[in-house]
């Protein structure tokens, strides 16, 4: 079978080192191959290739993408910084296969990788491991790009618990900012936070937290939650929008998953022109009451004041699914972030305009202008 050949994804005009550096855990390498290999394996080495591992039994997870143009692309996750050494064995779908790597196969010299965190992107609150937070409880999340070379809104905040999947927090920050974060209510001593962007050159960078402990809050006070909230709601729609935070935020302690309380505290964020801030907290609205066809738009209008389309663009097909027929004032904004939405990109703007005729509460106007659109010929 056609010998395969690795090298990592990671353009360079210096002279290749001894190891290649990667700035974070989470790196791509590129396997080239004449023909799509059915069988892959990805191998693993910490001693310099004197034994071998497959990956996984190593804790390293490995992705495979889709073969095209004559190679194919490994997405590979490490549990530790430091220098590995990778081997991809690749075959077909019966026996022919390359061979093993054995006690002393040198790794190719394209796959001898030092994971070296960079100040690409780093945490400055919070710090260090020795961080105990209680379940409920915001706190201040504060991260900082010493070099500034970070893409500008390309950072997300992700967060884990238990060496679970990753999940969003907040997205579209720049690579320099604070954001106020509701500490999830799961007892743990394995929270996990990570900052993902791109720099300015392309590449991702990362930067991740060490194990964090929070302290479960057994027993909601669901009672004086709603009064706060009922307080907080009062200043809100008053205009007092600084106290209305404090006070949604004093409902979150007393019952950390008040979905009702993150929609609003997003919509806070979303008034003071902050859509970064406004799009975490309806993440976490949505999370909280997932059949809640409301955050999802919300969420949508602050990606499409982020600049992030194709996102909203999602958010808008969930909440069409979950059904808009009772929430007269979330279908009405609906239909208006797809009118926002449907300019530019011609392809999205007939999605969109499609989208807007399945919606109810549609403004007259706004279906019109759908309708219009549609009939409108596709441009060659």
């Amino acid at each position: 079978m056609t010998a395969f050949l690795a090298a990592l994804l990671l353009a360079s005009a210096q002279p290749a080192p001894e190891r290649r550096i990667v700035p974070a855990r989470e790196f791509v390498v590129r396997v080239d191959s004449s023909e799509n290999p059915p069988y892959r394996t990805l191998w693993a080495s910490r001693d310099g290739g004197r034994t071998w591992t497959i990956a996984a039994e190593a804790g390293v997870e490995a992705e495979w993408g889709e073969w095209a143009a004559g190679a194919v692309r490994c997405t590979v996750r490490v549990p530790q910084d430091g220098a590995w050494d990778l081997f991809a064995q690749l075959g077909d779908a019966v026996s022919n296969r390359g061979p093993e790597p054995r006690p002393g196969t040198p790794a190719d010299p394209r796959l001898r990788i030092e994971v070296r965190p960079s100040d690409v992107l780093s945490w400055t609150e919070p710090r260090g491991a020795a961080v105990s937070w209680q379940g409920g409880q915001a706190v201040t999340l504060a991260w900082a790009s010493p070099g500034g070379d970070v893409r500008e809104r390309s950072v997300e905040i992700q967060y884990a618990v238990e060496g679970e999947p990753w999940i969003p927090a907040a997205k579209g920050l720049d690579g320099a900012g604070s954001i106020t974060w509701v500490v999830p209510n799961r007892e743990t001593s394995r929270l996990r936070l990570r900052l993902a962007g791109t720099s300015r050159s392309g590449y991702p960078v990362s930067a991740e937290t060490s194990d964090l402990s929070v302290r479960g809050t057994l027993r909601p006070n669901v009672a004086r939650a709603r009064a706060l909230y009922d307080r907080a709601r009062v200043l809100h729609a008053q205009g007092r929008l600084d106290e209305a935070r404090l006070k949604y935020e004093e409902a979150l302690q007393a019952w950390a998953d008040f979905g009702e309380v993150y929609n609003d505290l997003g919509k806070v964020h979303a008034e003071r022109k902050d859509p970064a801030k406004a799009l975490e907290y309806f993440l976490r609205a949505r999370k909280a009451c997932p059949s809640d066809p409301t955050p999802y738009v919300n969420a949508a209008r602050a990606r499409l004041s982020l600049g992030l389309l194709d996102d909203a663009m999602l958010d808008l097909s969930d909440a069409l699914a979950l059904g808009l027929d009772a929430h007269e004032r979330a279908s009405m904004l609906a239909a208006e972030t797809l009118r926002a939405l449907a300019r530019g990109d011609a392809a999205r703007a007939r999605a969109a305009c499609a989208m807007i005729l399945k919606v109810p509460h549609a403004a007259p106007a706004t279906r019109e202008f759908a309708r219009k659109t549609l009939a409108l010929p596709e441009k060659p």
